[in-house]
């Protein structure tokens, strides 16, 4: 659950709408990744430093504005009163980050798909239950995967969708309590990156000890499933509520990727048992 994966299973003519939706914005999250990732190997130490001296108490926008707007005959008078006052651009928190040990760039990118990965997933479970009669607006981000799976069980695959979380998660994901945890946890993750665009708030330290002490049991069984992958004896599911902004480690954001992609697969594969089974399957070949 810890590796850097991100490609799905490939859609068939027989795959829900839900799925096939869930795959192509997926995919083209994981394709906009990849080219930030290559922008970013372009970008040298001087490149960002002038960036920043041109960025800081940058107010040029205002001045532009104002000039193209007289250009075409008119006057605007907030424009003209907006480059009259004090305003400019802060890199005040950039510098701070940094002095953090935070690369404000990697903190950014990693936010920024946590979020579209986690909309994604929640949107196609949304669709899933939408299907069956739910109404969108009643399913609320913390109660997700509960109304997930009592339609689950209504529909008498909750046992399908279990056995794939086992499968798919090599045994680190086997019940679910152990999803409902984990997906507790990392909703905090989500509320804070949406409501306070991921500024650390003594609200959401005090709601992510709650979480993770009445969540202990299944969030420890999910540690200790993953020492193999851990290769240390430090908790995975600690409080990411240390610094300025919320932490997000490139072993957490694998661990969530991963878990989006077994949740929406986990429940296509339950939905049709047969349609992605391998043939004359042995772990032992590659």
């Amino acid at each position: 659950m810890l590796e850097a994966t991100f490609s799905p299973l490939v859609p068939t003519d027989v795959s829900e709408s839900f799925y096939i939706k869930f795959y192509n914005q997926f995919s083209f999250i994981q394709v906009n990744d990849a080219f930030i990732m290559r922008l970013k190997d372009y970008l040298t130490k001087d490149d960002m430093e002038d960036l920043l001296s041109t960025l800081n108490n940058f107010h040029e926008d205002q001045n532009l504005a104002a000039v193209f707007s007289l250009g075409a005959g008119i006057m605007n008078e907030t424009l003209m009163r907006r480059r009259k006052e004090n305003r400019g651009v802060s890199i005040e928190l950039f510098n701070h980050l940094r002095s953090e040990n935070i690369d404000p760039l990697d903190w950014y990118e990693k936010a920024f798909e946590f979020l579209m990965v986690y909309a994604t997933c929640e949107q196609a479970i949304k669709e899933y239950l939408v299907s069956k009669g739910k109404i969108s607006t009643e399913i609320k981000e913390d109660k997700l995967l509960i109304n997930l799976f009592n339609e689950l069980e209504n529909s008498d695959i909750r046992n399908n969708f279990i056995k794939e979380l086992r499968n798919g998660s090599s045994s680190v994901i086997t019940s679910q309590n152990e999803l409902l945890s984990v997906w507790r946890y990392y909703t905090l993750f989500r509320h804070t990156l949406a409501h306070a665009g991921g500024r650390t708030t003594d609200r959401m330290k005090v709601k992510m000890g709650e979480v993770i002490e009445k969540n202990r049991k299944e969030l420890e069984s999910i540690n200790n499933a993953m020492f193999m992958e851990l290769l240390d004896e430090d908790d995975f599911f600690t409080s990411p509520f240390d610094g300025t902004v919320i932490s997000i480690t490139d072993r957490h954001l694998n661990f969530f990727r991963n878990m989006a992609i077994l949740i929406v697969e986990s429940l296509e594969r339950a939905i049709h048992p047969s349609e992605y089974e391998i043939s004359d399957f042995d772990p032992y070949k590659l």
